[in-house]
C-alpha cells in the first residue's frame, strides 16, 4: 500500500508566490541599477558644468583685467598716438616714408638737441 509522505503542507510556498517574489526581486534590482546609472550620469554632467564654470570665471577675470587696462589713461594715450596719429600740444607729427610701418611722434622744440621721439 502507498503511504503519502508526512511533509508539512503549511511550510510550503505555492509556486505562483515564488514567481511573484522572484519577479519583484528582479524588478527592484533593475530599478536600483537604473537609478544608480542615472545618478552617475547626473554627477558626471554636474562635473562637466563645474569645470566649464571654472574656465568661464577665469576668462571673465582676464576680460575684467583687459577692461581695466583699456580704460586706463596710458592705454588711451598710446592708442591715440600710435593708431590715430594724434599729438599733444607743442608736438609735431612727422610721417616717415619707406620702411617705416607707423608714423613716429616726435616732440619738436626750438632747440634741435631737445627733439626726441615720443613713440616707437
Amino acid at each position: 500500500m502507498y503511504k503519502p509522505s508526512r511533509r508539512s503542507t503549511r511550510n510550503k510556498i505555492p509556486k505562483g508566490w515564488k514567481y511573484a517574489i522572484t519577479f519583484l526581486l528582479v524588478y527592484f534590482a533593475v530599478s536600483f541599477l537604473a537609478s544608480a546609472y542615472d545618478l552617475w550620469k547626473l554627477n558626471h554632467e554636474a562635473q562637466k558644468v563645474h569645470d566649464s564654470l571654472i574656465k568661464l570665471e577665469l576668462k571673465n577675470n582676464e576680460l575684467k583685467k583687459k577692461i581695466a587696462m583699456v580704460q586706463s589713461e596710458e592705454y588711451i594715450e598710446k592708442v591715440a598716438r600710435e593708431e590715430l596719429g594724434l599729438v599733444k600740444k607743442d608736438e609735431t607729427l612727422i610721417i616717415t616714408t619707406g620702411d617705416a610701418k607707423k608714423p613716429g611722434v616726435w616732440k619738436v622744440t626750438t632747440d634741435p638737441s631737445n627733439t626726441k621721439k615720443v613713440t616707437d
